[in-house]
Parts: C-alpha cells; sequence; structure tokens
C-alpha cells in the first residue's frame, strides 16, 4: 500500500463503485425473450454463472489492431 503526503492510502485496481461511475450509455437495447418455461424466473436470481476469462493474448501491433496504414504508423511511431 501506498501513502502519499496527504495520509491517504491508495489501492490499486479499478474502481467499480457506484457513486464514481460516471457512464453515458450509448446503442440499443438487445431484445431477449426467456423460454417458455423460464418466465416468472427473476435471472438476478439464478446463482452459479460465474464468468472465466479462458485466454489473454498479447496485441503485438496496436495500429494494425486499430487498421492504420503502415506509413501512418511509422510517422506515428517517429513523434
Amino acid at each position: 500500500m501506498l501513502t502519499i503526503d496527504s495520509g491517504q492510502d491508495l489501492k490499486g485496481g479499478i474502481d467499480l463503485d457506484s457513486a464514481n461511475l460516471d457512464m453515458d450509455i450509448q446503442g440499443e437495447a438487445i431484445e431477449f425473450e426467456m423460454p417458455q418455461g423460464l418466465q416468472g424466473i427473476d435471472p438476478a436470481q439464478i446463482q452459479g454463472f460465474i464468468p472465466v476469462i479462458i485466454n489473454i493474448t498479447p496485441i503485438a501491433n496496436f495500429y494494425s489492431m486499430l487498421e492504420i496504414p503502415e506509413e501512418e504508423q511509422l510517422s506515428m511511431l517517429a513523434n
């Protein structure tokens, strides 16, 4: 844990406290209908679903992933 001059402790990570989130929601909502057998069940009450990250692949060239032409990549890296 790091301490700065003000005496506050700094913790690493991403702050997901809803009071500190300033989100701008954009795009369209996804329409989804529950199957007949599951209607009436609150999806928030379903337990046991745990998302798992299976693979993390490093990006070798971020500019290529953005489809920036090689000439522009070279000029960006030169600056």
